[in-house]
């Protein structure tokens, strides 16, 4: 059976946004990624450099770091999609070089970054306990796992007024890795189409076993999902990191309420009334909005006042924490739990490009997300543009300047060295200078 999905009509608002939207896709004109394209864009755009120091964690292959693991980055798996739906993992590149050797000869239209293994992935058939060893703790939060509770766009397509659950589950996510798991280096992706991923590459979080990364998951999970009724079990009083949730989401609430029009008609407020415990107050409710013309502040405050009405006439009631449930049925992160909890699970890359949109995914400020406009991200196509209409001064140092700063890429990548990559390589070596001081080891 279908759960039943909310009225799709769309609101004047809704509407506009709509029409912004066609006329943007039109702008772009996507049409698909040739490999004539994808081969500039990897020969000339994409930051191998940066990636490979990312991935590497100081662990270079050529390097003279004593604490350096030679062939750590020889370790780690990678996958092509190749065009035509070619799919190949257990790749293995040694260094930088063969890194970006392999994506030139290949070209894929795909790359998806694994774990760091025991052996060299390529090897995975000869090694009998072949086994990963570490990983990114990563989160993928999709924006079609949200279509109960919207009703502007379905399935893949997005617009602003749904892009807000995705600059809502940033802020939620971002602050409970840090200041409740002590995390440092985050670093988030758009996806490219309609949602987004969160790499988190502190070495403890890197060392968690499935099944610690199956706890962090829980501890942050609160949605439970279901055809209908209660979507969230709360308990009283709040959890601290839930409350601090709260605090994120509860300002957002009225106003999605309002542009996605889900307490508009009878089959959108059931949705809601269905997450009321008490029998009583539904009817009431139900009751009253189908006898009287409300509007959704109206509706809601009509919800408040019940559940207020109930918890100071019971010494025990059922509905203590249903407003704040409510909320988070239709705010609070989902997170897709078996992308998070098994090391073997492989993500998308940074820097990849969307086949379906053409989007480079690119990184995103979690200080700056509200700011974060998906429909601005470049394309392919958009940053090869950039570099040919790129009109330097004629000094020499115009010369010195790379492609990449030709683009509309550069403020992205700007962001992924100074606030990720940079401070990530200066925890490593603080730490590794500390042992090397402790052991007397020249560093």
């Amino acid at each position: 059976i279908e759960p039943a999905m909310p009225d799709q009509t769309p609101s004047k608002k809704q509407k506009t946004e709509s029409s912004k939207m066609e006329v943007e896709a039109k702008k772009s004109g996507f049409d698909g990624i040739s490999d004539h394209t994808l081969k500039l864009y990897y020969e000339r755009l994409f930051p191998f450099g940066p990636m490979y120091r990312w991935l590497s964690y100081c662990n270079l292959a050529d390097g003279n770091d004593p604490l350096s693991e030679k062939d750590f980055f020889m370790r780690r798996e990678f996958s092509f999609t190749l065009e035509g739906d070619i799919y190949i993992r257990y790749l293995t590149f040694r260094n930088q070089e063969e890194y970006k050797a392999a994506y030139l000869k290949r070209l894929p239209h795909k790359t998806d970054i694994g774990a760091v293994f025991n052996a060299p992935p390529k090897n995975h058939n000869a090694v009998s306990s072949f086994k990963p060893v570490e990983k990114e703790l990563v989160f993928d939060i999709d924006m079609t796992d949200y279509d109960d509770v919207r009703t502007c766009c379905s399935d893949a397509k997005i617009c602003p007024l749904c892009w807000k659950l995705m600059t809502v589950a940033i802020k939620v996510i971002n602050r409970a890795l840090k200041e409740d798991f002590g995390f440092k280096h985050l670093l988030w992706i758009y996806s490219g189409r309609r949602g987004v991923h969160c790499w988190v590459a502190d070495e403890r979080a890197r060392k968690l076993t499935d099944s610690g990364r199956a706890a962090v998951v829980s501890y942050l999970s609160a949605y439970t999902g279901g055809e209908k009724g209660q979507k969230v079990h709360l308990r009283d009083p709040l959890h601290p990191s839930l409350a601090r949730a709260l605090d994120v989401v509860s300002p957002e609430f009225e106003e999605y309420i309002e542009e996605q029009g889900l307490l508009d008609n009878e089959q959108r407020w059931k949705q809601i009334l269905d997450m009321i415990p008490d029998p009583n107050i539904k009817n009431n409710l139900h009751a009253r909005w189908s006898s009287n013309s409300v509007d959704s502040k109206e509706k809601l405050e009509d919800i408040r006042r019940e559940i207020r009405k109930d918890i100071t006439s019971k010494k025990f009631s059922k509905v203590r924490n249903t407003f704040e449930e409510i909320i988070f049925a239709h705010l609070y992160p989902r997170l897709d739990v078996n992308v998070s909890k098994g090391m073997n699970h492989l993500l998308k890359s940074p820097w990849s490009v969307h086949p379906k949109t053409g989007r480079v995914c690119v990184p995103i400020d979690p200080d700056d997300c509200e700011n974060f406009d998906p429909f601005a991200v470049p394309t392919i196509d958009d940053l090869l543009r950039d570099i040919n209409s790129y009109k330097g001064t004629e000094s020499k140092d115009s010369r010195k300047i790379k492609d990449w700063q030709k683009t509309r890429m550069a403020p992205y990548l700007e962001l992924f060295k100074t606030k990720f990559l940079q401070p990530l390589e200066a925890s490593i070596r603080a730490k590794r200078r500390e042992i090397a001081t402790k052991y007397d080891m020249t560093f």
